[in-house]
């Protein structure tokens, strides 16, 4: 948890508000620590996620609407991996 806090903080603290994460910093934060995330043909996918994420609409992520992106981002690794897994036992 404390690596995770750390991280938030590094890319927090590249532009404006060491508090708060923003597009740009989202985005090499996603290159860095998650760069499969950047895989998907939708050419906005970040933006697109950041604004589901920003509940309060300022255009910066607080360390809670981040956090919900990590949760969200472990959850659907989980799944689909859980699925292969699944599909490799049974033989399909």
């Amino acid at each position: 948890m404390e690596d995770l806090l750390s991280s938030y903080r590094k890319f927090a603290k590249m532009e404006g508000n060491p508090e708060t994460i923003n597009l740009n910093e989202f985005r090499e934060y996603v290159k860095a620590e998650i760069p499969t995330y950047l895989e998907s043909k939708d050419p906005h996918l970040l933006e697109n996620t950041m604004a589901s994420l920003d509940v309060d609409k300022d255009g910066e992520l607080q360390y809670k609407e981040f956090f919900s992106f990590i949760t969200q981002y472990i959850v659907a690794s989980y799944n689909a991996n859980n699925k292969v897994h699944r599909y490799s036992i049974n033989g399909s």
